[in-house]
């Protein structure tokens, strides 16, 4: 045979392996180290797409321009003329409310690329091609619900500057010493700013963002100006466990509060907590390490909207300007606990008769003053599992919960066991405002809603010849499509975007409970 390779050798008896019986060859592989790799194709999908907003959302037919405007009457005799009339004479004018809306489009969308060889290299165990685009499509569908619930645009609600902290020294609860000097400032912050604001990094403020063709856009990271600093002296009484109180207003649109302090006021305060009610409970002096610093971020202007996105019902709810004209509803239901003890805050109460003293203060106001009841309440975890507990438990501690037991009847004589679940949840609310003698409300766990939050939603208003199908809806511009761009290099890129707004006909149909403590 001449002289021939032990490579050449090598691979004759691993041809000759593959023809030899089954169990021999298993026996062949493992002796020498040939094992199969059992590899399960194609690759499997563990990511959520959840978005229960943008499925329950109708969406309308396509609009023009750059925004869309419309008009309503919001308001009818608003003077209140008394409609007795003399025999023969004509009755006074009415006054009626008209106002003008106006909603901006925008272009909302996310970009990926896949290499020639990634796609070379997953053929016969995965289509590359197929799953990155529904990978992107599923992206930009979850940041369209973190929108639809969230966004702040142009008319969106400026937090402005918060009001400086009222602070209280406690001389207990924490590790700060005696005669210890603690400067305290605050930030509010949106939904998208809660969502990216760390203790590690602080807030985003107003950043360059570089994009997949080389541009830049300058974003506003949802962080309202820093608020002045307030300082208070712990007491001189000889203890290492004095501990700081520290509470601000709450404001309409902010979902939650990024807390500073450190010996001395500005550049010397970090980032130390932050919370989704307006106080904090401050146990340990500023220190350095992963606290980001008080900086420019924070301290040159308020940067809570962003003219890249459309506004959501948050912005909405809290006050959005989409009026141009006119007097019309500034927002909707918008109901603040109060702030409480500081660092604990107020969570919800139980009426004693199995519903929550605060969800029924919100439906009174929505039907005494629009006589229109909700139909969904979309939650947060923390409060659905807070308003279960005050729902069953009841009054307190001592209470008998009221719970009904269902059990599936079984044939005469024959044995079965009955299997109580442990864990009970509140799934509906009944309302007893609503109109005809009560409605009942669905409550579904919303899972990108900041903890403290109640979101009150409506469907349909119960006004006659509303000329209103959709009392809220999605308007696109251009719908959901697709963009391969040319390829300059050896790769795929495209991009997936849609151009839209949320369009909102009569925002008190609306509402929110905000600044929920924990129970």
């Amino acid at each position: 045979m001449g002289n021939v390779s032990e490579d050449t050798l090598k691979l004759v008896r691993e041809s000759q392996a593959v023809a030899m019986p089954d169990d021999l060859k298993r026996a062949y592989e493992i002796s020498s180290k040939l094992v199969a790799y059992d590899l399960e194709g194609p690759a499997k999908t563990l990511y959520p797409v959840l978005t229960p907003l943008r499925n329950r959302i109708p969406r309308a037919t396509r609009g023009t321009g750059t925004a869309t405007h419309w008009k309503a009457v919001t308001g009818i005799n608003t003077s209140n003329v008394f409609p007795g009339a003399s025999e023969g004479q004509r009755s006074a004018y009415i006054a009626q409310t008209v106002a003008e809306y106006t909603a901006r489009y925008a272009k909302i969308g996310l970009e990926n690329y896949f290499t020639f060889e990634a796609e070379e290299a997953g053929e016969g165990f995965d289509d590359v091609r197929s799953r990155t685009t529904t990978g992107l499509l599923e992206a930009v569908m979850i940041e369209e619900e973190h929108l639809d619930l969230g966004g702040n645009g142009t008319y969106g609600v400026a937090l402005g500057t918060p009001v400086t902290p009222t602070l209280a020294d406690s001389s207990t609860g924490g590790a700060i010493p005696q005669t210890t000097a603690v400067y305290v400032s605050v930030v509010a912050l949106t939904h998208y700013g809660w969502r990216y604001t760390t203790v590690a990094g602080g807030c985003l403020g107003q950043f360059s963002r570089t994009n997949a063709d080389a541009s830049t856009d300058t974003i506003n990271g949802g962080n309202s100006k820093i608020s002045a600093a307030a300082n208070i002296t712990t007491a001189t009484d000889g203890l290492s466990t004095h501990s700081i109180l520290a509470s601000t207003t709450a404001i309409a649109g902010a979902v939650a509060y990024a807390w500073y302090w450190g010996a001395t006021a500005g550049a010397a305060q970090v980032i130390g907590a932050i919370t989704t009610i307006n106080s904090v409970k401050i146990t340990t002096a500023a220190g350095t390490g992963t606290q980001a610093a008080n900086d420019a971020k924070v301290a040159t202007a308020d940067y809570s909207k962003d003219a890249l996105v459309y506004d959501g019902l948050i912005s909405i709810i809290a006050g959005a300007a989409h009026t141009d004209g006119g007097s019309a509803p500034a927002g909707g239901v918008c109901v603040p606990n109060a702030t409480g003890t500081p660092g604990t805050g107020t969570a919800l109460t139980s009426d004693g008769s199995g519903g929550c003293n605060e969800i029924e203060t919100d439906l009174d106001t929505f039907y005494t003053t629009y006589k229109l009841s909700p139909q969904i309440m979309f939650v947060g975890g923390t409060v659905l599992k807070h308003l279960s507990k005050i729902v069953i438990q009841g009054t307190g501690t001592g209470t008998s919960p009221t719970i009904t037991l269902n059990i599936t009847p079984t044939p005469a004589g024959v044995m079965t066991n009955q299997i109580l679940t442990a864990g009970m949840v509140v799934g509906s609310y009944y309302n007893k405002q609503g109109g005809g003698g009560g409605s009942i409300i669905q409550i579904i766990h919303h899972p990108f809603m900041a903890p403290g939050m109640i979101l009150y939603y409506s469907e349909r208003i119960p006004y006659p010849l509303s000329n209103v199908s959709n009392i809220l809806q999605i308007k696109p511009r251009r719908e959901y499509y697709q963009q391969d761009w040319p390829v300059v290099t050896a790769k795929y890129e495209f991009g997936v975007y849609v151009t839209q707004v949320l369009q909102c006909y009569f925002p008190p149909a609306f509402g929110m409970r905000y600044n929920i403590a924990d129970s």
